[in-house]
Protein backbone atom coordinates (compact mmCIF):
# COMPACT_ATOMS: atom_id res chain seq x y z
CA UNK A 1 0.00 0.00 0.00
CA UNK A 2 1.13 3.53 -0.71
CA UNK A 3 0.48 6.22 1.87
CA UNK A 4 -0.69 9.70 0.95
CA UNK A 5 -2.06 12.77 2.68
CA UNK A 6 -5.84 12.67 2.78
CA UNK A 7 -7.50 16.10 2.82
CA UNK A 8 -10.78 15.68 4.69
CA UNK A 9 -13.99 17.64 4.64
CA UNK A 10 -15.07 19.58 7.72
CA UNK A 11 -17.62 16.83 8.38
CA UNK A 12 -14.94 14.13 8.34
CA UNK A 13 -12.84 16.18 10.77
CA UNK A 14 -15.89 16.21 13.05
CA UNK A 15 -16.07 12.41 12.91
CA UNK A 16 -12.47 12.43 14.17
CA UNK A 17 -13.67 14.41 17.20
CA UNK A 18 -11.86 17.45 15.72
CA UNK A 19 -8.57 15.73 16.50
CA UNK A 20 -5.91 17.18 14.19
CA UNK A 21 -3.31 14.48 14.90
CA UNK A 22 -1.39 13.81 11.66
CA UNK A 23 -2.21 10.09 11.68
CA UNK A 24 -5.89 10.95 11.20
CA UNK A 25 -5.16 12.57 7.85
CA UNK A 26 -2.90 10.04 6.21
CA UNK A 27 -4.54 7.33 4.17
CA UNK A 28 -3.40 4.24 2.28
CA UNK A 29 -4.08 4.33 -1.43
CA UNK A 30 -7.00 2.02 -2.21
CA UNK A 31 -7.39 0.58 -5.69
CA UNK A 32 -11.06 0.89 -6.68
CA UNK A 33 -12.15 -1.94 -9.03
CA UNK A 34 -14.54 -1.16 -11.87
CA UNK A 35 -18.14 -1.22 -10.62
CA UNK A 36 -17.19 -0.28 -7.07
CA UNK A 37 -16.94 2.88 -5.01
CA UNK A 38 -15.61 3.89 -1.59
CA UNK A 39 -18.06 4.57 1.22
CA UNK A 40 -17.26 5.80 4.71
CA UNK A 41 -18.14 3.35 7.45
CA UNK A 42 -20.22 5.97 9.26
CA UNK A 43 -22.58 6.09 6.25
CA UNK A 44 -23.29 2.36 6.55
CA UNK A 45 -24.19 2.08 10.23
CA UNK A 46 -26.34 3.74 12.87
CA UNK A 47 -24.56 5.51 15.70
CA UNK A 48 -27.21 4.72 18.33
CA UNK A 49 -25.44 3.54 21.46
CA UNK A 50 -26.44 0.36 23.31
CA UNK A 51 -28.20 1.08 26.60
CA UNK A 52 -26.20 1.47 29.80
CA UNK A 53 -27.33 -0.47 32.85
CA UNK A 54 -27.84 1.16 36.22
CA UNK A 55 -27.51 -1.79 38.60
CA UNK A 56 -25.34 -4.84 38.91
CA UNK A 57 -27.19 -7.78 37.37
CA UNK A 58 -26.35 -11.23 36.05
CA UNK A 59 -26.44 -11.71 32.31
CA UNK A 60 -24.72 -13.15 29.27
CA UNK A 61 -21.78 -11.00 28.26
CA UNK A 62 -19.61 -10.67 25.19
CA UNK A 63 -15.91 -10.16 25.76
CA UNK A 64 -13.18 -9.52 23.22
CA UNK A 65 -12.35 -13.24 23.23
CA UNK A 66 -15.91 -14.12 22.15
CA UNK A 67 -15.63 -12.25 18.85
CA UNK A 68 -15.24 -14.14 15.59
CA UNK A 69 -11.82 -15.47 14.65
CA UNK A 70 -12.93 -16.18 11.06
CA UNK A 71 -15.07 -13.75 9.05
CA UNK A 72 -16.77 -16.73 7.38
CA UNK A 73 -18.18 -17.68 10.80
CA UNK A 74 -19.23 -14.25 12.09
CA UNK A 75 -22.24 -15.02 14.30
CA UNK A 76 -21.91 -14.90 18.09
CA UNK A 77 -23.04 -18.20 19.64
CA UNK A 78 -25.44 -17.02 22.36
CA UNK A 79 -25.54 -20.45 24.03
CA UNK A 80 -21.76 -20.45 24.41
CA UNK A 81 -21.61 -17.07 26.16
CA UNK A 82 -20.74 -17.03 29.84
CA UNK A 83 -22.94 -15.41 32.47
CA UNK A 84 -21.47 -12.98 34.97
CA UNK A 85 -22.40 -10.04 37.13
CA UNK A 86 -22.24 -6.96 34.92
CA UNK A 87 -22.26 -3.33 35.99
CA UNK A 88 -22.50 0.14 34.49
CA UNK A 89 -19.27 -0.42 32.52
CA UNK A 90 -21.17 -2.87 30.34
CA UNK A 91 -23.82 -2.01 27.75
CA UNK A 92 -26.93 -3.97 26.86
CA UNK A 93 -27.59 -5.11 23.31
CA UNK A 94 -31.23 -5.42 22.28
CA UNK A 95 -30.99 -5.46 18.49
CA UNK A 96 -29.00 -7.10 15.72
CA UNK A 97 -25.59 -5.50 16.00
CA UNK A 98 -22.19 -5.42 14.35
CA UNK A 99 -19.53 -5.88 17.03
CA UNK A 100 -15.85 -5.02 16.75
CA UNK A 101 -12.90 -5.12 19.10
CA UNK A 102 -10.90 -2.01 19.96
CA UNK A 103 -7.84 -4.10 20.85
CA UNK A 104 -5.29 -4.43 18.00
CA UNK A 105 -7.65 -6.00 15.42
CA UNK A 106 -11.35 -5.59 14.73
CA UNK A 107 -12.54 -9.24 14.64
CA UNK A 108 -15.95 -8.12 13.25
CA UNK A 109 -18.89 -10.24 14.44
CA UNK A 110 -22.67 -10.28 14.31
CA UNK A 111 -24.92 -10.52 17.35
CA UNK A 112 -28.56 -11.46 16.87
CA UNK A 113 -30.77 -11.52 20.01
CA UNK A 114 -32.05 -15.04 20.65
CA UNK A 115 -35.71 -15.40 21.63
CA UNK A 116 -35.75 -11.79 22.78
CA UNK A 117 -32.85 -12.35 25.19
CA UNK A 118 -30.33 -9.55 25.63
CA UNK A 119 -26.56 -9.70 26.02
CA UNK A 120 -24.00 -7.25 27.38
CA UNK A 121 -20.75 -6.06 25.84
CA UNK A 122 -17.52 -5.31 27.63
CA UNK A 123 -15.79 -1.90 27.36
CA UNK A 124 -13.35 -3.43 24.84
CA UNK A 125 -16.15 -4.13 22.35
CA UNK A 126 -17.99 -1.54 20.25
CA UNK A 127 -21.48 -2.09 18.84
CA UNK A 128 -22.99 -0.56 15.72
CA UNK A 129 -26.50 -0.96 14.38
CA UNK A 130 -26.53 -1.84 10.69
CA UNK A 131 -28.54 -0.10 8.02
CA UNK A 132 -29.82 -3.08 6.00
CA UNK A 133 -30.90 -0.76 3.19
CA UNK A 134 -27.31 0.40 2.69
CA UNK A 135 -25.16 -2.68 3.29
CA UNK A 136 -25.35 -6.47 3.59
CA UNK A 137 -24.09 -7.36 7.07
CA UNK A 138 -21.98 -10.35 6.04
CA UNK A 139 -20.54 -8.43 3.08
CA UNK A 140 -19.44 -5.63 5.42
CA UNK A 141 -17.82 -8.11 7.79
CA UNK A 142 -15.90 -9.61 4.87
CA UNK A 143 -14.62 -6.18 3.84
CA UNK A 144 -13.64 -5.24 7.40
CA UNK A 145 -11.46 -8.37 7.45
CA UNK A 146 -9.50 -7.48 4.31
CA UNK A 147 -5.95 -6.13 4.12
CA UNK A 148 -6.90 -2.70 2.75
CA UNK A 149 -8.98 -2.02 5.88
CA UNK A 150 -6.30 -3.41 8.20
CA UNK A 151 -3.81 -1.05 6.55
CA UNK A 152 -6.08 1.95 7.16
CA UNK A 153 -6.27 1.02 10.85
CA UNK A 154 -2.51 0.51 11.05
CA UNK A 155 -1.97 4.06 9.84
CA UNK A 156 -4.59 5.48 12.21
CA UNK A 157 -3.00 3.92 15.31
CA UNK A 158 0.61 4.59 14.33
CA UNK A 159 2.44 6.36 17.11
CA UNK A 160 0.11 4.93 19.75
CA UNK A 161 1.82 2.76 22.36
CA UNK A 162 -1.38 0.89 23.28
CA UNK A 163 -2.59 0.31 19.69
CA UNK A 164 -6.13 0.77 20.93
CA UNK A 165 -8.59 1.52 18.13
CA UNK A 166 -10.81 4.55 18.67
CA UNK A 167 -14.44 4.65 17.61
CA UNK A 168 -13.62 7.61 15.36
CA UNK A 169 -10.92 5.49 13.66
CA UNK A 170 -13.54 2.89 12.76
CA UNK A 171 -16.17 5.39 11.69
CA UNK A 172 -13.79 7.05 9.23
CA UNK A 173 -12.76 3.79 7.51
CA UNK A 174 -13.30 3.65 3.76
CA UNK A 175 -15.12 0.53 2.56
CA UNK A 176 -15.33 -0.79 -0.99
CA UNK A 177 -18.97 -1.35 -1.98
CA UNK A 178 -20.63 -2.20 -5.31
CA UNK A 179 -21.88 0.81 -7.23
CA UNK A 180 -25.25 1.02 -8.99
CA UNK A 181 -28.92 0.41 -8.20
CA UNK A 182 -28.61 -3.34 -7.55
CA UNK A 183 -25.73 -3.03 -5.08
CA UNK A 184 -27.45 -5.07 -2.33
CA UNK A 185 -28.08 -7.98 -4.71
CA UNK A 186 -24.44 -7.82 -5.82
CA UNK A 187 -23.27 -7.90 -2.18
CA UNK A 188 -25.50 -10.91 -1.50
CA UNK A 189 -24.05 -12.73 -4.52
CA UNK A 190 -20.50 -11.98 -3.36
CA UNK A 191 -21.29 -13.38 0.10
CA UNK A 192 -22.73 -16.56 -1.43
CA UNK A 193 -19.65 -16.99 -3.64
CA UNK A 194 -17.38 -16.57 -0.61
CA UNK A 195 -19.38 -19.15 1.36
CA UNK A 196 -19.24 -21.64 -1.52
CA UNK A 197 -15.48 -21.18 -1.85
CA UNK A 198 -15.06 -21.58 1.93
CA UNK A 199 -17.09 -24.81 2.01
CA UNK A 200 -15.15 -26.18 -0.96
CA UNK A 201 -11.86 -25.36 0.78
CA UNK A 202 -13.04 -27.04 3.99
CA UNK A 203 -14.09 -30.11 1.98
CA UNK A 204 -10.66 -30.37 0.37
CA UNK A 205 -8.89 -29.99 3.72
CA UNK A 206 -11.13 -32.64 5.31
CA UNK A 207 -10.46 -35.06 2.44
CA UNK A 208 -6.70 -34.47 2.77
CA UNK A 209 -6.92 -35.10 6.52
CA UNK A 210 -8.82 -38.37 5.95
CA UNK A 211 -6.21 -39.50 3.42
CA UNK A 212 -3.39 -38.66 5.83
CA UNK A 213 -5.07 -40.55 8.68
CA UNK A 214 -5.69 -43.51 6.36
CA UNK A 215 -2.02 -43.60 5.30
CA UNK A 216 -0.88 -43.41 8.94
CA UNK A 217 -3.23 -46.28 9.86
CA UNK A 218 -1.95 -48.45 6.99
CA UNK A 219 1.65 -47.71 8.00
CA UNK A 220 0.87 -48.60 11.60
CA UNK A 221 -0.57 -51.97 10.55
CA UNK A 222 2.50 -52.62 8.41
CA UNK A 223 4.79 -52.00 11.38
CA UNK A 224 3.05 -54.61 13.53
Amino acid sequence: FNTCICFETYGDIGVNDYDLSPSNYFSSYINIPEGYKLERFYNLVSLREPKNIDLEIEGKYIANSDLAKDFQLPYIDYAALESKIVNSNYKRLEKKSLLVSVMNELRPSLFVPKDGKDAYISPNVLAFYLNDKKINAEYLIGELSKDYVKEQLRIKVMGSTLHRIKQSDILSLQILVPDGKNFLQKEKEIVQEQKSAYLEKMGVELAELKDKRHDEYVKMLGDL
